[in-house]
């Protein structure tokens, strides 16, 4: 007997509607659910953060442009402190709308960025699942990614981005679509090359181009560099020559435009390295520190480039850039706490390949929990204060402590080279691991009554 002739499924009457609920409409109704939550603190995050002084300082760099002023001659007066403009007049130029306009005040640029940060990251998070799923289900994967949205909102590196109104997520979204989407029209790179003439640290994610040999890669990223900070030049010869001639050689852990490591935010080997000296006088006069930075900072793009190798034999795209990300966050003498915008994204990636893999390795699930609890939490650089603690006067186990995200980045790098045994390598030309199997078909099967007599 059929199941239409079944009396708990009674046959339609002609002309009757039905409607099923079925795995598909769930999946539709918790990601509603989801974008719905992460609206709210995305709202929440505009509204308890009112002030966000570096979107004040792109604010004032976007006017300095547009009214021919110096970029960098003197740092812009914030009130109560000083800061100065430290990217490119191409960047400046991004901002150029706010000294046109006189409506776009600080505070509605800094809501603006806040917002389109928020949205910014929820298609960081969707291509990162949908990569991780395999391109198999977009609508599991952004399901995914909207209910981890609200979430990573709340983390600190993103908290913290909100706070100060920063681009930060505007850069790794350029550099996650530039190296992700396998099918694309704009060739690789482009975006890593925008992204490099903004910022110039993204320069670093070519490391994922010289591990897969993709010299066309690298050409066009760093001709899209050229490009974009060509036409800054265009746009202020004077500030370019003077950025790159003289500010861009500042910034440093000691220089005028750069920054000093009584600042606990800053998570890097060269922040680590500098604090264990029980002065920055000290720190200055000896090679030492400088020489133990340039040291740990090859072992490390070393170490990472021949695990990048092992993650790409096995398919493990994501994992390599997030791999990428953790080597140009620690060789960069700059990494401010909202920096790390790249370790949310990489949690979630640990949990996903944790639920996919059918033995349910523990080192990934360990990994994921660990970090999620690190970042919803007050992280320990914290715990002294806020910036302003003599770093140098500090006990050892506390300067441990206030570099956090450096220690955590490497513990991150160790488990992940951990997990490759749990990966087979893939069959040359894929580009997936060939194990993840475990996520229900969840695409519609249609209804063919022959079938169950085949």
């Amino acid at each position: 007997m059929s199941t239409d002739d079944h009396p708990d499924h009674p046959t339609p009457a002609p002309g009757e509607a039905t409607f099923e609920f079925g795995l598909r409409h769930a999946l539709t109704l918790v990601s509603v659910l989801g974008v719905a939550a992460g609206l709210v603190a995305n709202k929440i995050l505009i509204e308890q953060l009112n002030w966000r002084i570096d979107t004040a300082v792109y604010v004032l760099g976007g006017e300095a442009l547009v009214n021919g002023e110096p970029l960098y001659a003197a740092p812009f007066d914030m009130g109560d402190v000083s800061l100065p403009f430290i990217y490119p007049p191409i960047g400046a130029a991004l901002f150029a709308p706010f000294g046109y306009f006189d409506f776009l005040t600080v505070e509605l640029a800094g809501n603006l960025i806040v917002a389109v940060s928020s949205l910014l990251l929820l298609a960081c998070l969707y291509m990162v699942s949908n990569e991780v799923m395999g391109g198999r289900d977009q609508l599991a994967a952004f399901t995914i990614a909207a209910v981890a949205w609200p979430v990573v909102l709340f983390t600190e590196p993103v908290w913290l981005n909100a706070d100060l109104g920063q681009i930060n997520i505007l850069i790794v979204t350029l550099v996650i679509y530039d190296l992700l989407p396998i099918r694309r029209r704009i060739p690789r790179g482009v975006f890593i090359g925008l992204a490099a003439a903004i910022k110039l640290t993204p320069l670093a994610m070519l490391l994922y181009f010289l591990v897969k040999r993709d010299v066309r890669g690298i050409l066009t990223a760093v001709g899209s560099a050229l490009v974009f900070t060509g036409i800054g030049a265009l746009i202020s010869w004077r500030e370019t020559r003077e950025f790159f001639l003289n500010t861009l050689l500042d910034l440093n852990a000691t220089g005028e435009s750069g920054v000093s490591t009584v600042f606990q935010s800053n998570s890097s080997l060269q922040a680590m390295i500098y604090r264990w000296w029980m002065s920055p006088e000290a720190a200055e006069a000896s090679a030492l520190p400088g020489v133990l930075w340039i040291l740990t900072s090859l072992i490390t793009i070393g170490a990472a480039a021949v695990l990048m190798h092992h993650l790409f034999i096995r398919g493990l795209r994501v994992e390599a850039v997030m791999v990428n990300a953790m080597v140009m966050l620690l060789i960069s003498p700059i990494s401010w706490s909202h920096h790390w915008i790249w370790l949310p994204l990489w949690a979630l990636v640990f949990l996903l390949r944790f639920w996919l893999h059918p033995h349910r390795p523990k080192v990934l699930l360990y990994s994921g929990g660990f970090l999620t609890v690190l970042l919803l939490i007050l992280p320990p650089k914290w715990w002294f204060g806020r910036d302003g603690v003599d770093v140098h006067a500090l006990g050892g186990f506390e300067k441990l402590l206030i570099s956090d995200y450096t220690w955590v980045s490497l513990a991150l790098l160790i488990t992940t080279a951990l997990s490759l045994r749990f990966f087979q390598r893939v069959p040359t030309g894929e580009a997936r691991p060939t194990i993840l199997a475990v996520i229900p078909d969840v695409h519609p099967v249609p209804r063919d009554p022959a079938a169950a007599v085949r």
